[in-house]
């Protein structure tokens, strides 16, 4: 098996584990059909009861859209207008989908986010938020405020086109604090906290209160901590602890269902129960096929795990053989530049052989001439001595003549004078 291969199955099982593992099941449903659009109160699927009036879902639990919602009219008209195929649609695909998000993040953009709430971006660029669909910008003095601003220059024109297909819609939006392995309890809209001992507890205003024992909804969240205590501890560590000030969007109201439910197109009353019965279908048949998929996925991967030791082994085979191969051509190496070296230094030994006779002959040449001078030299001055000895002697030869012609002019003198 190939290395290509193998990365692109690895890829897609442990990419098919962890959409397993993090989306609901509700959410792995196709909503989009050709005659109806649903609509959305911000990430959230719509719904409408026998009067339409639209709700959504909330882990597990129904609330209504908030009238002050800026497109709350429009929803109301949606429902008004296209009754019949909401009907159609909620009996087929709807009732699947009571969990479905839309996330506000598309293929060409993925917004900022500043205290889990979407940035957005004024025409010259600075940068705000909606809390509660009122509207707050950030202070210049944030840390974060120049990596927003950053964020605009290099692309507001994707994000431009973001907010103009999508953005507008989410000024009420607030990033979930649930994650792919732990979804958190709310009591009256704020975040639900356990201690050491696992009671359940809330943040009000920056003030720790724990919930009363005569509560209603006490045993469940103690039986929700026991169940889940390891995932809730890691995701306290992870998320939790950073979001005490943490509540739900205002306008958070519980939606009370009739019992007289919208009929639906075969005329079936869709009520709470339907809506139960057939979501819990859904989540058996869903868990089975996850066992399915699970007992599949460990097959491969034990059989993707076996392929994987052949291949190393095969890979260690091939190292082990070009590290043979290396160390032979190395070897074959050092050989040639040893022969290489020693005829380097052969002919350097050569050339200063012959740089050594060349200088002696020079040298030698030198000290002929040298010693032609010299006794040139010499000669000359055997010359000149003898020249000068020659020299003395006529002076001496020519005194002694006159010292003799003196002394016969004195006899004669004497003689005459005797």
């Amino acid at each position: 098996m190939s290395l290509k291969k193998r990365i692109l199955s690895g890829g897609l099982l442990t990419i098919m584990v962890v959409m397993a593992n993090a989306v609901p099941a509700a959410a792995q449903v196709g909503i989009w059909v050709d005659y109806y659009v649903p609509q959305f109160y911000v990430d959230k699927l719509v719904f409408y009861d026998e009067t339409g009036t639209p709700y959504y879902y909330e882990d597990d639990q129904a609330y209504s859209v908030p009238e002050d919602y800026p497109e709350y009219q429009e929803l109301i008209n949606h429902y008004n207008s296209n009754e019949d195929a909401y009907l159609r649609w909620f009996d087929q695909v709807g009732y699947m989908s009571l969990e479905y998000r839309r996330a506000p993040k598309v293929d060409y953009y993925e917004p900022e986010y500043y205290q889990d709430y979407p940035v957005f971006y004024t025409s010259a660029g600075r940068p705000y938020y909606y809390q509660d669909g009122v509207t707050a910008y950030i202070a210049v003095t944030d840390p974060f405020y120049h990596r927003y601003v950053r964020h605009y220059k290099r692309y507001h024109r994707k994000y431009i086109r973001w907010y103009r297909e999508r953005g507008r819609h989410y000024h009420w939006y607030r990033r979930p604090l649930y994650t792919g392995y732990y979804r958190p309890l709310y009591h009256n809209g704020y975040v639900v906290y356990y201690d050491v001992a696992g009671l359940p507890y809330y943040y009000r205003s920056g003030h720790k209160v724990f919930i009363s024992r005569k509560h209603r909804r006490f045993d469940h969240y103690m039986r929700h901590h026991r169940t889940h205590r390891d995932t809730y501890n890691r995701w306290y560590q992870e998320h939790g602890r950073r979001h005490h000030d943490y509540r739900q969007p205002k306008g958070y109201r519980r939606h009370r269902l009739k019992e007289n439910a919208p009929r639906s197109m075969h005329g079936r009353a869709v009520d709470r129960a339907e809506h139960r019965r057939r979501r819990d279908m859904m989540i058996r048949k869903d868990v089975h096929d996850r066992r399915h998929d699970r007992q599949k996925d460990r097959h491969d991967f034990r059989t993707q795990r076996r392929e994987d030791r052949l291949d190393q082994r095969e890979k260690r085979l091939d190292r082990h053989e070009d590290r043979q191969n290396r160390r032979l051509e190395r070897q074959k190496d050092r050989m040639e530049h040893r022969e290489q070296r020693k005829d380097l230094v052969r002919e350097r030994r050569e050339d200063r052989r012959d740089k050594i006779i060349d200088r002696r002959e020079m040298q030698r040449e030198e000290r002929q001439d040298r010693h032609k001078e010299r006794m040139d030299k010499r000669g000359d001055r055997r010359e000149e001595r003898r020249d000068d000895l020659r020299d003395k002697r006529e002076e001496r030869r020519e005194r002694r003549e006159d010292r003799r012609e003196k002394r016969e002019d004195r006899r004669d003198k004497l003689r005459k004078n005797q």
